[in-house]
């Protein structure tokens, strides 16, 4: 994406999904629990997400990408914890888009009955609803601005104006007015603080949305770090005031704050103005209102459709919304879903706010992972005082989830009745997809898999010399830089003699590691049977992968031996099956024959990705057909294998689909035509007969014969 927003247009974004909804909406429930002290609660929510948006600040800018905390949890934990995030967080935006057209609906129709009182009804409100939702989402199709706009600006004025003249007011106030109105202060104890910072800290949720489009802000290391915390800062400002003024000047002779909460739990704002600035005042809260609803649902809406633009390019949901229009799509007619059929939208919303309490417990446990593992952008923003400030960050945050949870039931069902059907579909429809691009990019990024906390260990059994070097050449190639492991492996079955033989073949084995930029270990063990020996050496080192060489160019009278292995490790089988003197970097074009999506995608694409890494090479894959497949069959085959290829080749890929009348003649005469031919093993019997033995047998090019078997 294009970094086309800067440090205000950021700001703006994160402004428009904080200042005016969540507190208009919710000031009356805060009020009514803690009464003035809902200050105090408004202040430590404050301080807690100041605390959040700096943990937010130090993992987007080592992950300057857009996706927010989706995003955090696929660099540092799993493709499949990443998709558990996104899916709930997509619902949360979604959810709280859907309750800010709600909120700008209600305002609306209350304006509209001043002076039509017989227009207001149910009805109308979820007609505007509608409306604003397709309004925004048109809009959103022709403005690349990320949000913010108009509508924010205007509200902030607005806010800033009420603040003012509030101060104004309380200046020119009775002597002891601020004491009468504050009077009792703790009006509901220590628990009603709490229970009102679990209730309001959903007022502050907004500066994450500016995450969620990390990728298009300029100069993230400096704007995104202000931007976040700004936004919540001036929200701080603005909210703090807002509070002792509605509690002291805007409050009645002879009453208090918390009856007038409980007497007007929906508009305790806009009366406590009106009594302060008269009717104009009690308007402008409305219009405050109307602008602070448009302009959350607005960023929700944005936030909601990039975040499933980015989950569609890593598959983690359905290919076809990597489109920015069919993502837009989704998000929307979700939300109009939830408006139109979901009938207790207010437990929806609690299952919002307690999912983005949980998120925000993850980005503070992702802070302190990458930290502790060597982040990628040691220049970028760092969170003072760590680990102190994520670790009292994390426990607040977990808390509030835990009260919430609590309080609403119906929040925690919601939230886990939604887990569930996304379980359901990643397991069903999408894990397969998203493990092989996941497998592509750790492959095209090797720092994912140092930040996921993992050492990857090749195993390299080295017995013949002449094909040392090619082992040498793929180990290189298939190793993560400063993540995985090498280790060479010998194996002494007899006397003196062959000890000294091994040393020897150690020895010029490590000279070729030095020369292809390995730092390999070495293990040398004594075994009757080294195929055994082998098979135990993987299993007790618990390899990921296991390097094997088939020196002759006739693979049978090793097949035996070999698949015998394959069948009992288990870990992935990587076999190279090349010439003396043969290296992989004189490869420049590689076939890859599959027969549709199997068991090797993700290994394949972890080696084409690999090899390709550093320099570019011709991938062309092969689909061979029936032969009396006609030309549509061969189309749609196409269609397939370019769809694989995009996610698992580090660039576009040639593809061939066609009938044939002799799958294993027609193979060897296309592998003619290239350099490097990396085939699949279905089983393990694979290499003793079938395909992939007769190829190997008949074809002289060099082979990478690879078999899942994790």
């Amino acid at each position: 994406m294009k970094r086309h927003l800067n440090l205000t247009q950021a700001t703006l974004v994160g402004l428009g999904g904080i200042v005016g909804g969540g507190i208009l909406a919710l000031a009356g429930v805060a009020l009514q629990s803690a009464g003035p002290s809902a200050v105090v609660a408004f202040a430590l929510n404050a301080v807690i997400a100041i605390i959040t948006a700096l943990s937010f600040a130090e993992v987007a800018t080592s992950f300057p990408q857009s996706g927010g905390t989706y995003t955090y949890s696929k660099r540092v934990l799993s493709v499949t914890s990443a998709f558990a995030v996104g899916w709930v967080v997509w619902f949360a935006s979604v959810v709280a888009g859907a309750l800010y057209a709600l909120g700008f609906a209600a305002y609306a129709v209350e304006a509209i009955a001043a002076f039509r009182p017989e227009w207001a009804s149910e009805a109308l409100e979820r007609f505007l609803a509608v409306v604003s939702v397709l309004f925004y989402a048109m809009l959103e199709t022709r403005n690349k601005g990320g949000g913010g706009g108009w509508e924010t600006i205007g509200k902030m004025v607005i806010f800033v104006f009420l603040v003012a003249s509030g101060l104004v007011a309380l200046l020119q106030a009775p002597s002891g007015t601020v004491a009468s109105g504050m009077t009792p202060f703790f009006s509901g104890g220590a628990h009603g603080v709490f229970q009102a910072m679990g209730f309001t800290f959903i007022a502050f949720q907004g500066f994450d949305l500016i995450a969620t489009i990390a990728g298009e802000v300029e100069d993230p290391g400096k704007n995104l770090p202000r931007s976040m915390v700004g936004s919540v800062v001036i929200a701080t400002v603005i909210y703090l005031p807002l509070l002792v003024i509605v509690s002291t000047v805007g409050v009645e002779s002879g009453s208090s704050i918390t009856l007038m909460a409980a007497e007007h739990p929906d508009t305790v704002f806009a009366v406590a103005t009106q009594n302060y600035l008269g009717v104009g005042g009690y308007w402008l809260v409305v219009i405050a209102a109307i602008l602070a609803m448009v302009s959350a649902l607005q960023a929700n809406l944005v936030a909601a459709s990039k975040m499933a633009k980015v989950m569609a390019t890593d598959r983690t949901l359905p290919r076809q919304f990597q489109d920015p229009r069919k993502a837009l799509t989704l998000t929307v007619t979700t939300m109009l879903v939830f408006l139109l059929l979901i009938p207790d939208v207010g437990a929806a919303g609690a299952a919002a706010g307690l999912i983005f309490l949980l998120s925000f417990t993850l980005v503070h446990w992702i802070c302190i992972l990458a930290r502790r593992r060597g982040g990628p952008d040691t220049q970028g923003f760092r969170v003072p005082g760590f680990p102190a400030l994520p670790v009292a960050g994390a426990l607040t945050c977990l808390s509030l989830a835990l009260f919430q949870g609590y309080t609403v039931p119906a929040a925690g069902i919601t939230a886990a009745v939604w887990l569930v059907l996304g379980a359901g579909l990643f397991m069903t429809l999408l894990a397969n997809r998203a493990v092989v691009a996941d497998a592509a990019q750790e492959a095209q990024n090797p720092q994912m898999i140092k930040l996921r906390g993992r050492t990857p260990l090749i195993m390299v059994p080295v017995a013949n010399p002449e094909m040392a070097s090619a082992l040498l050449e793929v180990a290189h190639a298939i190793t993560p830089t400063g993540a995985g492991r090498v280790v060479l492996m010998s194996v002494v079955s007899q006397g003196e003699e062959q000890v000294e033989s091994t040393k020897e073949l150690i020895g010029r084995t490590l000279r070729l590691s030095l020369h292809h930029g390995l730092k390999p270990e070495v293990l040398l063990t004594l075994a009757d049977n080294p195929w055994e020996e082998i098979a135990r050496a993987c299993t007790d080192h618990r390899c990921e992968r296991l390097l094997l060489g088939l020196g002759n160019l006739d693979a049978r009278d090793q097949s035996p031996d070999l698949s015998s292995l394959i069948r009992t490790v288990k870990c992935d089988v990587i076999v190279v099956r090349a010439p003396a003197g043969w290296e992989l970097t004189s490869s420049r074009s590689i076939l890859v024959p599959v027969a549709g999506r199997g068991r090797n995608d993700a290994l394949r694409a972890r080696l084409l990705t690999s090899i390709a890494r550093e320099k570019q090479k011709s991938i062309k894959y092969l689909r061979l057909l029936s032969a009396d497949a006609d030309e549509a069959e061969c189309r749609q085959a196409e269609a397939v294998l370019k769809a694989l290829g995009e996610d698992e080749a580090p660039h576009e890929v040639d593809v061939l689909a066609r009938p044939s009348a002799s799958v294993i003649d027609d193979l060897i005469e296309e592998a003619k035509k290239s350099d490097l031919l990396v085939l699949g093993l279905q089983t393990t019997d694979d290499v003793i007969g079938g395909i992939v033995s007769e190829v190997a047998r008949r074809c002289e090019i060099p082979m990478i014969i690879i078999g899942h078997y994790r």
